[in-house]
C-alpha cells in the first residue's frame, strides 16, 4: 500500500492547522452589507477556497491526487480572479467581475429557453420559460444598475468584453504587469493549464488512471498514489496563505490572527527539497 512521504505528512499537518485556524476565524456571521464590493468578493472567494482546501486536504491524505487537482484548478481561478480585482485601484474590475456573471446567466437562460422551445417536453418546475424570462429581466435590470452607478458606457456584451480581461490568462498577465513579477502567469501555465487534462479527461488525462506493465502487457486501474501530492499540498498552502494575507491587509482578520506563524511555516517548510 502506498503511503505519504514524511515531508508530505508534515506539510499536510501544517495545511490542516492553517485551514482550521482560518475556518475558526470566520465561524462568526458577517454582514455583507458592511463590506465594500472588493471586501465582499474577497470574503466570498475565501469562503469557497476554504471549503475546497478542506476537500484537497482529505483527498491528499487518502492519496487521491487526481480529484484533488480538479479542485486545485478551481482555487487557481479564484486566486487569479481575486488578485485581478484587488490589484486595481478602483472598484471597476470588481463591478465588471459581477457583471460578467450577469451576462453569463442571461446567456445560459436564453440557451435553455431556445432548447425548451424546440423540446417543450423537458419543461418542468425548475426549468420553465416563464421563470427564465423573468430572471433575464431581473438580471438585465442589475446590469443597467451597475452601468449607471459606475458610469460604464458599453452597449452590449461584446462591447463589455472589449473593456474587460475576460480570459483567465489575460487577468494573470494583468496582475503580473502590476506587481512586476510573472507569478500569476506561472501559476496559470504550470498549474491551471498543465493539469487541465485531469479536469477534461483528455486521452492524456485518462492515461493517469491506469498502471501499465510494459513487459507483460497488463494494465490495472490505479487507486491511491502519491503522484503530484507534494505539488498539490504546496500550491494549496500558498494560495490559501495569499487569501489570508489579503484579508489581513483589508483588516478583515482579528488582530490576534497568527498570520506570521503560517507565513513562517511557508518559508521554513515549503522551500525544502525532498
Amino acid at each position: 500500500m502506498i503511503e505519504l512521504k514524511e515531508m508530505d505528512k508534515v506539510r499536510l499537518s501544517l495545511l490542516a492547522e492553517m485551514i482550521n485556524t482560518g475556518s475558526d476565524e470566520f465561524s462568526k456571521k458577517i454582514k455583507l452589507d458592511s463590506l465594500n464590493i472588493k471586501q465582499e468578493l474577497l470574503y466570498l472567494n475565501f469562503a469557497a477556497v476554504n471549503n475546497y482546501a478542506e476537500a484537497i486536504f482529505k483527498l491528499c491524505l487518502d492519496m487521491r491526487p487526481h480529484p484533488a487537482i480538479v479542485i486545485l484548478r478551481s482555487i487557481v481561478e479564484s486566486f487569479i480572479n481575486t488578485a485581478y480585482i484587488l490589484t486595481h485601484n478602483s472598484d471597476k474590475r470588481a463591478v465588471l467581475f459581477v457583471m460578467e456573471d450577469s451576462y453569463y446567466r442571461n446567456g445560459l437562460a436564453n440557451e435553455i429557453i431556445n432548447f425548451l422551445n424546440k423540446h417543450p417536453q423537458f419543461e418542468n418546475g425548475r426549468f420553465n420559460r416563464k421563470t427564465l424570462n423573468e430572471g433575464i429581466t431581473k438580471t438585465s435590470e442589475e446590469i443597467d444598475f451597475y452601468k449607471k452607478r459606475f458610469k460604464l458606457n458599453f452597449k452590449n456584451k461584446r462591447d463589455f468584453e472589449s473593456n474587460y480581461h475576460s480570459k483567465l490568462i489575460e487577468r494573470a498577465k494583468a496582475v503580473d504587469r502590476r506587481i512586476k513579477n510573472p507569478n500569476f502567469e506561472h501559476t496559470y501555465i504550470l498549474v491551471y493549464r498543465y493539469f487541465s487534462e485531469y479536469g477534461h479527461l483528455s486521452m492524456r488525462g485518462l492515461d493517469h488512471f491506469i498502471k501499465k506493465d510494459i513487459v507483460n502487457g497488463n494494465h490495472e486501474i490505479m487507486a491511491g498514489q502519491d503522484n503530484e501530492v507534494d505539488h498539490i499540498i504546496s500550491m494549496t498552502y500558498t494560495m490559501y496563505l495569499f487569501f489570508l494575507s489579503q484579508l489581513k491587509k483589508r483588516k478583515m482578520l482579528s488582530s490576534k490572527f497568527p498570520l506570521q506563524k503560517f507565513d513562517g511555516y511557508w518559508k521554513s517548510e515549503f522551500n525544502k527539497t525532498k
